[in-house]
């Protein structure tokens, strides 16, 4: 039974789709600028599939620059840093 309720709406990673909706861009075009590597957001890469920081987003969208990926607790190889989401010990 699918979800209703926006439930991706909380989440601190966001899929392309829902990233691609919250900017107001299709998949295509955010999917393209990952490739070229101009999307302005840190973008991970989880299991195989692509995750944007909700945060980095939103900061976008407020005019503010975007975190880093290391400010999101990812060091440069994509390893969680800091541990559990960037929590110390966790």
């Amino acid at each position: 039974m699918a979800n209703s309720d926006k439930s991706w709406s909380r989440k601190p990673l966001l899929s392309v789709d829902d990233a691609a909706v919250l900017l107001g861009q299709s998949r295509s075009s955010i999917y393209r600028a990952i490739g070229r590597g101009d999307l302005p957001v840190p973008v991970f890469t989880i299991n195989g599939r692509i995750r944007i920081a909700r945060r980095s987003v939103e900061r976008l969208l407020a005019g503010e620059l975007p975190l880093t990926a290391r400010e999101e607790g990812v060091d440069e190889t994509g390893e969680q840093s800091g541990g559990l989401f960037g929590v110390p010990g966790a």
